[in-house]
Parts: C-alpha cells; sequence; structure tokens
C-alpha cells in the first residue's frame, strides 16, 4: 500500500530504533506509556511523501530530508513493520543536514 498525505500534511518515516519499546531494568515498556514531554529532538524523521498544499518555499523541505517535528498532531502508522507519522508541515521544526 502507498501512503500518499493530502493537503499540507508531510509523511515521516521514523529514525529511532525500537520505537515501539524502551527497557527500564529489563522491563519493557510500550513507548505509549514513557512521558514524551516537550522534548522534540527525540523526534526525528525522513520525509518520504509531501501533500500537495505545503508551501515549499516556507518550509523547505524535500523527499529523504531528516527533520525534526513536534510531539502534537502526529499519526502513527504502521505498515509491513515500519514505522511512519503523518503530521501538518507546521510541525515540522528544523532539517538536520551533514557538516
Amino acid at each position: 500500500m502507498k501512503i500518499r498525505p493530502i493537503g499540507s500534511r508531510v509523511l515521516l518515516r521514523s529514525l529511532k530504533e525500537n520505537e515501539n519499546e524502551k527497557m527500564v531494568g529489563g522491563i519493557i515498556i510500550p513507548a505509549s506509556s514513557v512521558d514524551q514531554g516537550e522534548d522534540d529532538a527525540r523526534n526525528t524523521g525522513v520525509v518520504v511523501a509531501i501533500g500537495k498544499k505545503v508551501d515549499l518555499d516556507e518550509y523547505d523541505v524535500k523527499v529523504g530530508d531528516q527533520v525534526i517535528y513536534a510531539n502534537y498532531g502526529v499519526a502513527e502508522l504502521v505498515e509491513d513493520g515500519v514505522t511512519y507519522y503523518l503530521t501538518g508541515a507546521d510541525n515540522l521544526r528544523a532539517v538536520l543536514e551533514d557538516e
């Protein structure tokens, strides 16, 4: 199945390893149970697709860019064991670039 974002949304592929669980003292805790707080730096992904209404002059992102995105307003999708996030372009915070 192909996921195509509509409007001003962006589809991201997760960069987190083992995003579905964390080990604490040998106990597996689902990511949904861990408080994410306001730390956007933990949320990184690769842009997979961009909706047609995203203003590329304003957001300056392209498919393949690694980005940091905000915690809120994100829909999580799992397809063939790969975690994707669908979010509005206004939730993108930064593009990660090599120096």
